[in-house]
C-alpha cells in the first residue's frame, strides 16, 4: 500500500527500518478505506515516524507502552518549532494530537477513529427563522456557500451577545458600524468581503420579514466596508495608518460626522494634520 504514494526507494526503506513501519502500513492501508487522500496520508506518515524515532529513544519498542509517550513527544515537537508563527503553532497543534489518537486507535485498538462534533444551532435560528431556508430555496446557494453564511452569522450573532443587542429589532447602524470595524482588524481583505455578502443579504432578509424597521444593505456596500484596509500608499507612513485606524475605531457610532464606513485618505493626505 505504501508504494502507491511513496515510490523514492530510500523512503520505503526508512519507514520499513522503523520498529512502527508495520502499524505504519495498516494505518495507510485504513485511511486509503476510509477514503482518505494522498495529502493526508503524505502528512501523517513523516509525523509518525518521527513519533517512532521519539520513542525508540525514550526506550520504547511496543504499541502498548507507546501510547503513554504521545504527550511527552507532543511537547518536544511544538518545542522544536516555536519560531513558527502563532498561526501555523496552532495548526501544528491541531494536527499532532488528533492525527496520534487516531493512529493508535485504529491500529491498537483495530476501531475506527471519528471526531465527533455537537451539533450546533443555526446562527439565529430563533430570531430570525427560515433564513438558511430562504437561501438554499429561493436564492439556490450551494452547501459551501452556506457555510461561509453561517461563518460569518456565528460571528456577527458572537458579537450582538457581546454588546448586548440580543433582540434583532433594536439592530441599527451603529451596531453594524461597530461589528465591521471589530472585524476588520483581525480579518483580511478576502474574508471582509464574504463577511460584506452575508451580512448585507442578511439584514435585507429581515427588513422583508419585518423584523427590522429599516433596510441596511444600502449601508453595507462592499467598497464601504473593505476599502479603508487597502494600502493609503506611499505617502502615508505607518504611524500615521495607525492613527487613523485608531481614530475610526475609537469614534462614537452613529454620529453624522464620523466616517464609520471610511476609506483610506487619497495619496498625499495627512490624516495626523486633519486630525489637530
Amino acid at each position: 500500500m505504501l508504494e502507491r504514494f511513496f515510490l523514492m526507494p530510500k523512503t520505503l526503506d526508512r519507514i520499513g527500518r522503523s520498529w512502527l513501519g508495520p502499524s505504519i502500513e495498516l494505518y495507510v492501508t485504513a485511511l486509503c478505506e476510509q477514503g482518505y487522500s494522498a495529502r493526508s496520508i503524505y502528512r501523517r506518515v513523516p509525523m509518525l515516524l518521527q513519533f517512532g524515532a521519539f520513542a525508540e529513544a525514550q526506550g520504547i519498542h511496543c504499541l502498548d507502552e507507546a501510547e503513554r509517550a504521545i504527550e511527552p513527544f507532543l511537547a518536544d515537537w511544538l518545542a522544536r518549532r516555536r519560531n513558527r508563527s502563532d498561526k501555523r503553532q496552532r495548526e501544528d497543534r491541531n494536527l499532532c494530537r488528533p492525527l496520534l489518537n487516531g493512529f493508535f486507535c485504529i491500529v491498537a485498538r483495530h476501531s475506527r477513529y471519528h471526531r465527533f462534533r455537537a451539533e450546533v444551532a443555526e446562527p439565529f435560528e430563533a430570531s430570525a427563522p427560515g433564513f438558511f431556508a430562504y437561501l438554499q430555496n429561493e436564492r439556490g446557494l450551494r452547501p459551501g456557500t452556506l457555510e461561509h453564511y453561517r461563518h460569518a452569522l456565528r460571528r456577527f450573532e458572537a458579537y450582538l451577545v457581546k454588546v448586548g443587542c440580543t433582540d434583532l429589532q433594536m439592530l441599527s447602524l451603529p451596531v453594524l458600524t461597530g461589528f465591521i470595524t471589530t472585524s476588520a482588524q483581525v480579518c483580511q481583505h478576502r474574508a471582509m468581503t464574504t463577511l460584506a455578502s452575508a451580512l448585507r443579504v442578511f439584514v435585507r432578509y429581515l427588513k422583508r420579514e419585518g423584523i427590522t424597521e429599516r433596510d441596511f444593505s444600502k449601508s453595507l456596500r462592499h467598497r464601504s466596508i473593505t476599502g479603508w484596509r487597502k494600502s493609503p500608499g506611499r505617502s502615508v507612513g505607518t504611524p500615521s495608518k495607525r492613527c487613523w485606524i485608531r481614530w475610526i475605531v475609537e469614534q462614537p457610532s452613529g454620529d453624522a460626522t464620523t466616517p464609520c464606513f471610511c476609506s483610506w485618505p487619497p495619496m498625499g493626505f495627512a490624516p495626523g494634520k486633519w486630525l489637530h
